[in-house]
């Protein structure tokens, strides 16, 4: 008979995870599309504000998602908090390990979130920053979603300490740009340009940039049709993360099977 004090013998094989994060890391290896459960870990390095647990989440994370551009952002603004030049460092490897691949809006974002943090206005910056919004216009500008960085664009060149007329010839030029691409709020862009050109020459504006914008909206409205059934919008921020396919008549109809 067993000795009623002996105790069961422990399983010395694996290593126990040392915390709750290393634990749901081992568990995502087994299941790697459990979206929740990567959403879970991510939310357990960011709750402890370590970097080094951050860092151990989002890499892993990308591992399984590469080329995640919710992910790829939200881990990159965890180093554009404040004005550390160490952390900002780590912000431009990351950005240059991510950036000129994507097409991804907020990413680019990010990356001009980070070229106005390290570069405080003043005249010497000034060119740097506009240089870095056409460097990222140039890239995704003809998406549908970068409306709001032509706006931050915009409010940047009239908000900076220019010559007058260097100032004016800017702006109309980026205006312009703006209202002939189908951009979600090129009908705000429209009004706004209208209005910096009263006082201006209204009459020839109208006329060359009517048709332009009637483009602009046309190509808007079927674009959004053929987009509507994609559910690209990603509402409440944070990880948009994709599930892989079961194949149901929504998502077969979708594909057109």
């Amino acid at each position: 008979m067993s000795d009623a004090t002996e105790q069961p013998m422990e399983d010395v094989g694996a290593p126990m995870p040392s915390d709750e994060l290393d634990a749901a890391l081992t568990r995502l290896q087994e299941s790697p599309h459990d979206t929740e459960g990567w959403k879970r870990a991510v939310d357990l390095a960011e709750s402890s504000h370590d970097l080094s647990r951050i860092r151990k989440a989002y890499d892993a994370l990308l591992k399984q998602y590469p080329n995640n551009p919710s992910a790829q952002a939200a881990y990159i603004n965890h180093f554009l908090v404040g004005n550390n030049k160490a952390t900002s460092s780590e912000a431009e490897e990351l950005l240059n390990k991510f950036l000129r691949t994507s097409p991804a809006v907020d990413l680019w974002r990010a990356y001009l979130d980070y070229v106005q943090g390290t570069n405080p206005q003043g005249t010497t910056t000034r060119e740097t920053v506009r240089k870095a919004f056409e460097f990222a216009l140039n890239h995704i500008g003809q998406d549908r979603d970068s409306g709001f960085i032509h706006a931050a664009y915009l409010k940047f060149l009239a908000d900076a300490d220019w010559d007058p007329q260097q100032k004016m010839d800017t702006l109309r030029k980026a205006y312009h740009s703006a209202v002939q691409i189908p951009l979600d709020n090129v009908e705000k862009f429209w009004s706004d340009l209208e209005a910096f050109e009263i006082g201006l020459n209204k009459i020839t504006t109208r006329g060359t940039c009517r048709s332009t914008r009637m483009q602009a909206r046309t190509v808007l409205r079927q674009l959004s049709g053929h987009l509507r059934g994609l559910n690209l919008a990603n509402p409440y921020g944070g990880l948009a993360l994709r599930s892989p396919p079961t194949f149901t008549l929504a998502e077969r109809q979708l594909v057109g099977c």
